[in-house]
């Protein structure tokens, strides 16, 4: 299946204006995909502020994000994002 958001790609929220980047899908039985959208580390504050889960068809690419490596897991190694299937 392919979709319109690759994970890792930076979105915006077209109704709060809430960006970051894309770290997880969700696809729900009637056809709902939410994506759960983890802002940037807050410096100043020194945390990292709360992601939040918007439907799919609201949000628009604004960046390419980060990459995805999708190389298989060495012993310890929590990098591996699997290809989907």
């Amino acid at each position: 299946m392919t979709y319109r958001i690759k994970l890792g790609q930076e979105v915006r929220d077209n109704i709060t204006g809430f960006q970051g980047v894309a770290t997880a899908r969700t696809l729900w039985l009637h056809g709902c995909e939410r994506i759960l959208v983890q802002p940037p580390f807050n410096k100043k504050e020194q945390k990292l502020p709360e992601a939040h889960t918007f439907d799919a068809p609201q949000l628009e690419i604004i960046g390419d994000g980060v990459l995805i490596d999708n190389r298989p897991p060495a012993y310890g190694d929590n990098t591996y994002v699997p290809t989907q299937h």
